[in-house]
């Protein structure tokens, strides 16, 4: 899934380019970083001489109690609205 994911991403950046815009963002956790930087490069090769500048912003992972990321895929997360309400252990 995740090779497939990025690509209509991409696909938009490139008609995003195309009415005008200059610049694409991704957001992800910096477990990813590896991953966007392959994908830009991948971008590049296929869109060369394109003019989008491409970035990765990327930010710390939540972590649960456990102490491990939360996994979106699993259906166990603590949405935005309730983390304000958690206290700041170890902050």
């Amino acid at each position: 899934m995740r090779p497939t994911t990025p690509r209509p991403t991409l696909r938009r950046s490139s008609t995003a380019k195309t009415a005008g815009a200059e610049r694409g963002h991704l957001r992800t956790d910096g477990r990813q970083q590896l991953h966007f930087q392959q994908l830009f490069e991948l971008y590049n090769r296929w869109k060369p001489g394109h003019s989008m500048k491409l970035k990765h912003i990327w930010f710390g992972a939540i972590l649960g109690e456990d102490g491990k990321p939360f996994k979106t895929r699993s259906g166990e997360i603590v949405r935005l609205s309730g983390l304000s309400t958690k206290p700041n252990n170890g902050v």
